[in-house]
């Protein structure tokens, strides 16, 4: 931002050929366009960040929530003449967000 505001202060305060306020203007260009590129890093990493912060992931007993799951799960099967049995599920932990296991469970 210091070289744009320099070479622009500069350029206006002297006589300037068309080639030199060309060169000025070209300058300007390019670290006006530097500039651009690191505010859009900045703004991408800014969203990056935030978007993680917002990601709340709690831990889960699968097997708990499977074992929740099955009564629903074991009517569906029996509508489609099939059974259902749920295997031994102790100590099967998992992580994820609150949406994420709202979104499994109505998948079933």
């Amino acid at each position: 931002m210091a070289v744009i505001q320099a070479e622009s202060t500069f350029t206006v305060q002297k006589e300037t050929s068309t080639s030199d306020y060309r060169q000025s203007l070209e300058t300007v260009s390019h670290e006006a366009g530097h500039i651009s590129t690191m505010i859009d890093q900045f703004l991408s990493l800014a969203q990056a960040v935030a978007a993680k912060e917002q990601l709340s992931f709690d831990k889960l007993n699968l097997g708990e929530f499977l074992r929740n799951l099955s009564s629903d799960v074991e009517i569906l099967c029996q509508d489609k003449g099939l059974e259902f049995h749920l295997g031994h599920m102790d100590n099967l932990m998992t992580k994820g967000t609150k949406q994420g296991y709202k979104d499994c469970s109505s998948t079933f």
